[in-house]
């Protein structure tokens, strides 16, 4: 889910519930492939800082800022 943000980050995108490591891990590299720089992800998304998903993101959780947020109040904060 790919949305534009009115703040200081360009492009974000959304991550709800990704429970597998190496899907999560995949999921951030190609975001940061794809040029976004922030991705919110859900409460119960795995940890993005567990040693798999670290691995499987090749480097890429360093140009990619990670949050977590409830995203029901993420999105009434930007009016969605």
């Amino acid at each position: 889910f790919f949305f534009k943000q009115k703040t200081a980050y360009d492009i974000s995108a959304c991550l709800v519930g990704s429970e597998m490591c190496i899907e999560t891990g995949t999921i951030i590299r190609t975001a940061d492939w794809y040029g976004i720089n922030h991705i919110v992800c859900s409460e119960d998304t795995t940890d993005v800082y567990s040693p798999k998903v670290i691995a499987a993101t090749m480097g890429s959780f360093a140009r990619v800022q990670l949050s977590y947020q409830n995203l029901k109040h993420f999105f009434e904060d930007l009016g969605i």
